[in-house]
This record gives C-alpha cells, structure tokens and sequence, in this order.
C-alpha cells in the first residue's frame, strides 16, 4: 500500500525532523521547480517542513532499491545470457528472435562503442542494452522463447510466464521512476524490495541472500 506521509515512522523520518530542529535550512521549491515541490506539498497537507522531509526520504528510498536493482539486473541479463548461448542463440533459431528485434538499439550501443575508441565485445553490447530489451524478452511475443529456452532463466520458480513479464513489467516501471527521480511516496518501498528479492531468488536463492544483507 502506498506510503502514508502522516504515518512514516521514526525510523524513516528521525533524522530528518531532528535536523530540522537544529536549524537546518529548509529545502528551497525553486531548487527543484515548484511543481516537482509541489507532489510532496500536497502529500504533506501543505506543510512545508514536512513536505522537505518527505522530499529528503524519497531521495533515500530510490538510492537504497535503485542499488537492490543494479544487482539484479545485472543477475539477470547475466542469467538470460547464459540460458540463451547454451541453448543455441543464431537469428535463424527461435532464441535468436530477441537481438534481431533488438537490431537496432544493439547497433547504436556498438557505434557509441566505437565513437569512444572502445572494443565491441558482447559484455560491452550486453551492458549498453536497457532493461526493457531484457523485460520484453518475458512477453507474449516470445511465448515460444519462454517454453524452448527462457524458462530455465528461473529454475526455482513455476510461475507461468505472465506472471514473471508481470514481476519484470512492475520493476521497469519502478526503475524508470526512480532514473526520473519521480515521486515514490505512493509505493510501499518494503514491499517493491520483496518483489525484487523474490525475483532473484527464482533465479538464484543464493544470489537473492546477498542481495537482501545490502
């Protein structure tokens, strides 16, 4: 359920109100635009001090699950990678659709790569793809993807393929929010981290653990 900016506990806001006690300057609207200010005004029923907390937290919040989702997206393309080479990945096979369709955006990435005077290589190309190349790749469109090869990206698992493009479609929406440093204040961020170690777990319960002591 979304964050109730009355009800954030201590733990969340303690530090912020005892700075504000102590005289620290109050977070200027103009330093972010008054209508970005203004999201965290209106959650805070118009008080100012709290609206700057708020504001202070959401930063907090989005750095803390943007650095759960590195970790994760970096699993998984890793993981979907090796599923793929070790199952056959030519564009004439079925494993092979996904870098066609991804032609172009797998073309800019090895320009960029050499405009920089850098190698490509296939770690370079991987890393420069977005984590909708790696998302979509859990869509209907690759039904026959998912049964041949990319089930086994998460072997602990028996969710059906809806269900993980669901997972896969809600932590994109998370991650592009948090990259436009967009409000947070209606997600329960607890309960978008669990989705993600749940996620990592269904590929890797050890790799989830890890992830859960950061």
């Amino acid at each position: 359920m979304p964050a109730n900016p009355k009800m954030l506990t201590e733990a969340y806001l303690g530090p912020l109100v005892r700075r504000l006690a102590c005289g620290v300057v109050r977070i200027d609207p103009a330093w972010l635009s008054p209508e970005r200010f203004a999201q965290y005004e209106r959650a805070a029923e118009g008080d100012l001090d709290l609206a700057s907390q708020l504001y202070e937290w959401n930063a907090q919040a989005a750095s803390a699950l943007f650095e759960i989702i590195h970790h994760f997206e970096v699993l998984l393309r890793n993981a979907i990678v090796r599923q793929l080479a070790a199952d056959g990945q030519s564009p004439a096979t079925v494993p092979g659709t996904p870098w066609v369709q991804g032609a172009k955006q797998i073309q800019e990435i090895e320009s960029r790569l050499k405009r920089r005077g850098k190698p490509i290589t296939a770690g370079r190309v991987y890393s420069g793809m977005s984590f909708g190349f790696w998302q979509t790749m859990f869509g209907s469109d690759y039904e026959e993807l998912w049964r041949h090869s990319l089930k086994n990206v998460f072997p602990h698992s028996r969710a059906a393929r809806p269900v993980i493009a669901a997972y896969l479609e809600s932590l994109n929406q998370l991650r592009n929010r948090i990259a436009h440093h967009g409000s947070l204040i209606e997600f329960d961020v607890a309960v978008e981290a669990q989705k993600i170690f749940r996620l990592a777990g269904w590929i890797d319960p050890d790799a989830a653990e890890w992830i859960k002591g950061i």
